[in-house]
């Protein structure tokens, strides 16, 4: 004997209904959950130059530079990164470029992506990690002004954040609060 098909259909949105409630925690249970879902932060790098695989990586909050390093696929301990640990955590932003210098050195470079490419990426400026050429990727910033903000920075030193921004002429607060989605505040 046949099955109408709207039995089949009442079933099977009756076994999903309960998979959905169980999966929403209706059922209680007095033991500990199967698994965690843990809620890490992303931190957005860019590989660059010597990487096999180049571009935009992300890892979880924490991640350290030797796991960038391990990408290169050269043993840890022959890898010069200047002034910076192994141990160091990753930074949003921040692009690693790998060479080996003429003497056979094994150099890692660190520096800071390109204000226009953090910004499509949605990783937060910092007015302390930008040169003049990123500041003229933000709206109402040309070459002038890039180069009054770089002189001030290096007169006056970093800002801190982008409120301290004021105290370069041509900057109010009409354009701080323009740019504050930009650098995280808003």
């Amino acid at each position: 004997m046949k099955e109408p098909a709207g039995t089949l259909l009442l079933v099977f949105l009756l076994l999903a209904a309960y998979g959905f409630s169980l999966s929403r925690g209706c059922h209680r249970h007095d033991g500990p959950p199967a698994f965690f879902i843990e809620d890490f932060q992303k931190i957005t790098v860019e590989l660059g130059r010597g990487f096999q695989n180049p571009g935009i990586h992300q890892f979880s909050d924490g991640t350290s530079l030797s796991s960038v390093i391990r990408m290169t696929n050269r043993p840890l301990g022959l890898i010069d990164a200047g002034k910076h640990s192994p141990r160091t955590p990753l930074r949003d932003g921040q692009r690693f470029d790998f060479s080996v210098k003429d003497s056979g050195k094994q150099m890692l470079t660190i520096s800071w992506m390109r204000a226009a490419k953090r910004m499509a990426l949605g990783v937060p400026l910092h007015p302390d990690h930008m040169g003049a050429h990123d500041w003229q990727d933000l709206p109402g910033i040309g070459p002038r002004l890039a180069e009054i903000i770089e002189l001030d920075r290096q007169e006056n030193g970093d800002f801190g954040g982008v409120e301290h921004l004021r105290r370069v002429r041509g900057i109010g607060e009409k354009r701080i609060s323009a740019w504050g989605k930009m650098f995280g505040v808003n």
